[in-house]
């Protein structure tokens, strides 16, 4: 962060930083996560303390820091989030034998070498994000954004549809084998009635046989 932002770099920050990444974050999840609207509150607040006719220059000067802080850190929970996200829908998919080998639009073998790329970029961002703790949010986001473009990359590859279509087809042999096995048990329980009801017939006619 400049060390005495401006209002226009504010904006520029705004427009060009934010706003992308909060693009990328409701885009994919559809919906506003509460931490970001918190954050961008925040801006919202410090901005119009730059306009309030009681505080002096200095005291709007540090709200336009304030501003930019609040904008950098609503940036980083976008990233965030989103690796979060994207992280848990990969990992489903990877956990899954059949899924990654039939719904994933690559070879097996590839989306498991990206897979593990992006796992291992998760121990660098941890290790990173502890060392610029109050000291550079701007790489820590820079590490997120670029671990959320490889995650986008595994995630262009899973097939929903595929997905989709393989649920239905275990979920019909579930059924069918439920099906199955009570039309199994209907007719063993049946056959055991009829066995246990006409057992004297039936041992009567063995010894018939025998004679």
């Amino acid at each position: 962060m400049p060390e005495n932002p401006d209002f226009e770099e504010v904006y520029t920050y705004y427009s060009n930083v934010f706003v992308p990444a909060y693009s990328d974050l409701t885009g994919y999840l559809l919906f506003k996560p509460i931490e970001v609207l918190h954050s961008v509150e925040n801006v919202l607040s410090h901005v119009m303390q730059c306009h309030n006719s009681t505080i002096d220059a200095v005291a709007k000067r540090e709200n336009i820091k304030k501003a930019h802080h609040h904008l950098e850190r609503a940036t980083l929970d976008c990233y965030k989030i989103l690796f979060v996200k994207l992280d848990e829908k990969i990992t489903r998919v990877v956990d899954d034998p059949e899924l990654r080998k039939f719904c994933v639009n690559t070879p097996e073998r590839d989306f498991l070498s990206q897979y593990f790329d992006f796992k291992k970029r998760i121990r660098d961002i941890r290790k990173k994000e502890i060392a610029n703790i109050g000291i550079n949010i701007e790489e820590t986001i820079s590490i997120y954004k670029e671990a959320v473009m490889v995650g986008f990359i595994l995630i262009n590859k899973i097939d929903d549809q595929k997905i989709t279509d393989y649920k239905c087809l275990k979920q019909k042999e579930a059924w069918i084998k439920t099906i199955r096995d009570f039309v199994i048990g209907v007719v063993t329980g049946l056959v055991a009635t009829a066995i246990y009801e006409n057992w004297n017939i039936i041992v009567s006619c063995f010894q018939h046989l025998l004679r």
